[in-house]
């Protein structure tokens, strides 16, 4: 449903007489409808590519490289723009959810910690801790800690175009955008959710771009 079409909606007097009707959702054209398939499968092919890639190992060290010696602490910002997830939930009234992350990293007598926090669902600011370690809780930095960082740092920012795309081709199909992501840009029509979603797209092969030559065979 368009924007203008919600908007008539909620200054329609007789609204409550029909309110229990089917939300009305887009008319896709043959060609668009061809375009979210192509759109879907590359998305797929391109995650798939992105997530097999070799994995330059994360380090204690490589970390804390440009951090100052002795104490610090430093408590990082929230992410402006989170990532789009769909939770799958059948009982869901939305389906979609933003997660937003912060770090949060720092050394006090010898001891370090590097503690990434998510807010799933994004608003409520119930951050917890989803990686990471802090030693100063008595945690040991095993290599299995390290390694899982990966999916937190690199693999969040793939995650974070293919959430988006993926989100953007289901606002085109069913015509519901419940994470306002048109509010405050051009009004929401399935040719500018289907263009959103090839930019996110474009992004993902410009990340495969720099993969090794082997992984582009």
């Amino acid at each position: 449903m368009s924007f203008t079409s919600a908007h008539n909606d909620y200054l329609d007097p007789d609204k409550h007489l029909y309110q229990d009707e089917e939300p009305e959702t887009p008319q896709l054209t043959p060609q668009q409808k061809a375009q979210v398939t192509k759109l879907r499968r590359q998305i797929y092919q391109l995650k798939t590519r992105l997530f097999a890639q070799p994995r330059t190992p994360i380090t204690k060290e490589s970390l804390f490289e440009h951090c100052p010696e002795g104490d610090f602490e430093w408590d990082g910002e929230a992410e402006d723009v989170g990532n789009a997830w769909n939770c799958g939930e059948s009982d869901c009234e939305t389906g979609w959810h933003q997660s937003i992350q912060a770090i949060e990293q720092g050394r006090e007598d010898g001891k370090t910690w590097f503690v990434v926090r998510e807010d799933n669902i994004a608003g409520c600011g119930d951050y917890q801790p989803v990686a990471g370690w802090d030693e100063r809780e008595g945690d040991k930095v095993a290599q299995s800690t390290l390694d899982d960082l990966w999916f937190d740092l690199e693999g969040r920012s793939i995650e974070h175009f293919v959430g988006w795309a993926e989100y953007c081709l289901d606002v085109a199909v069913t015509g519901n955008d419940p994470l306002d992501n048109w509010r405050y840009g051009k009004s929401f029509t399935p040719s500018s959710a289907i263009e959103a979603a090839r930019d996110n797209v474009k992004y993902l092969r410009k990340m495969t771009k720099r993969l090794p030559t082997q992984e582009q065979k």
